[in-house]
């Protein structure tokens, strides 16, 4: 698990890395900065090691949803669920995740 393959899933996980680098670092120059990182519901980001670093701090947290993040007033009717991981910093200990316009049991 977490041991990619391909040679793009090795570019897409160093830039991963990359990228959680740069959020580290944004946080310590902007100390008020909230940060949200979406990825699709896995067996592997969990155990991502740019996924653990973050989670190592307090302020970060894992949590698993259905979005429809997109909608608006002009959107209608109902949306399929999309399962997906927000590793998110600065976010209450109770926050959760809702969505009332998603198709139950999609």
């Amino acid at each position: 698990m977490g041991n990619p393959l391909t040679d793009l899933a090795k570019r897409d996980d160093a830039i991963f890395e990359h990228g959680v680098s740069l959020v580290k670092e944004l946080n310590r120059i902007a100390a008020g900065l909230q940060v949200t990182i979406e990825n699709p519901v896995s067996n592997t980001f969990p155990h991502l090691p740019g996924v653990r670093k973050l989670l190592r701090d307090p302020q970060w947290r894992l949590l698993a949803g259905s979005h429809c993040s997109n909608l608006c007033s002009a959107d209608s009717g109902k949306w399929p669920q999309k399962d997906t991981y927000y590793l998110m910093n600065k976010v209450p200990r109770k926050f959760h995740l809702d969505c009332a316009t998603l198709i139950a049991d999609t």
